[in-house]
């Protein structure tokens, strides 16, 4: 099973979890869109902000426009989209258990 949004934070409930002092509990989410390796990055109000590198400027990140290979920031620490992708399927196998009883794996 794919996730359709994987939610970034310092500790749960956030799908992945970077613990840095600048990013905020729940500080951002990246949603896929119907266009493979393109995606929507929000801040979730976080007290450090996240941003996206577009032409050589930090622009916050409001529904932003990403790809695999998009510079972010959170807080003040900075990464690829993919990296963080990799870093979090790389937790995986995250079994989910449906309703019915079977049990599916989590990947983004």
């Amino acid at each position: 099973m794919e996730k359709q949004e994987l939610t970034i934070g310092r500790e749960a409930p956030a799908n992945l979890i970077i613990r840095e002092g600048t990013i905020s509990r729940m500080h951002a989410v990246l949603r896929k869109t119907p266009t493979q390796g393109v995606y929507l990055l929000s801040d979730l109000n976080s007290a450090n902000g996240t941003y996206v590198r577009e032409n050589g400027s930090w622009v916050e990140a409001d529904n932003k426009v990403v790809t695999l290979h998009s510079q972010i920031m959170l807080g003040t620490h900075s990464y690829i989209v993919a990296e963080l992708i990799q870093r979090y399927n790389s937790t995986a196998p995250r079994p989910i258990r449906k309703e019915n009883g079977e049990i599916e794996i989590s990947t983004f």
